[in-house]
């Protein structure tokens, strides 16, 4: 195909770059959706803690696998969208918010008794650790379900401790303390990947080195 023939199709560079930032979150709605669609049938209507905790996980995993699985369409949301062109930025942003607005609905739903504001910070901070992982994690070497796992207990760590009365989420810690065999060698290949990164004389990426160590961090409390 010829550079020009892409023009055919979409007026402009910025034309081009709408379609793609648009189809990652069609994808990661579409995701959204197929799980509360799952998780809409009768016998899971009834909620309980456990159910609850797995029903987050369901999302979590839905958003890395889109997120992974669909590496072009998706990582631009978080390595270029904020430094797109306005009009680009202006016409993507009502897709994000849709999308954001889903995941702040279910948080709302799972931690009812949680204030809005907070919700809003608490959906952050959950984005924050599903989406750093795109800097660091190697499907090649890792494995998701066990990553999203481990954000998963995480997030219910500090947001329902435990024993505390009526908590809505408990983390299952016993499943990451199974699979803590199984995150040593990850989380040890990302500390070696770190050090070389921190000690490169070229200047390491602010971005990278933060969230691998913020990852390992993570792997380590998790273990």
């Amino acid at each position: 195909m010829k550079a020009g023939s892409l023009y055919y199709h979409f007026a402009s560079k910025d034309d081009l770059l709408v379609s793609v930032l648009e189809r990652g979150i069609e994808l990661m709605t579409d995701r959204f959706e197929l799980v509360e669609l799952e998780w809409s049938r009768p016998s899971r209507r009834r909620p309980t803690r456990r159910r609850t905790r797995s029903r987050l996980l369901a999302h979590v995993v839905g958003h890395l696998e889109v997120l992974h699985g669909h590496y072009p369409y998706t990582s631009l949301h978080i390595t270029t969208f904020r430094t797109a062109p306005e009009a680009v930025r202006v016409a993507v942003v009502p897709f994000r918010d849709a999308y954001e607005a889903k995941w702040t609905a279910l948080l709302a739903e799972l931690l009812p008794e949680r204030p809005a504001d907070e919700i809003s910070i608490l959906r952050l901070v959950l984005f924050g650790a599903m989406n750093s992982s795109i800097e660091w994690f190697d499907a090649g070497r890792g494995n998701l379900d066990h990553f999203a796992n481990v954000v998963t207990d995480q997030f219910c760590v500090r947001v329902s401790p435990v024993g505390k009365a009526g908590a809505v989420m408990q983390p299952v810690v016993s499943r990451v303390d199974r699979d803590a065999a199984a995150f040593a060698a990850n989380t040890e290949a990302y500390r070696a990947l770190a050090d070389t990164l921190a000690s490169d004389a070229r200047g390491p990426s602010t971005a990278v080195t933060g969230a691998i160590a913020a990852s390992s961090a993570i792997l380590l409390a998790g273990r």
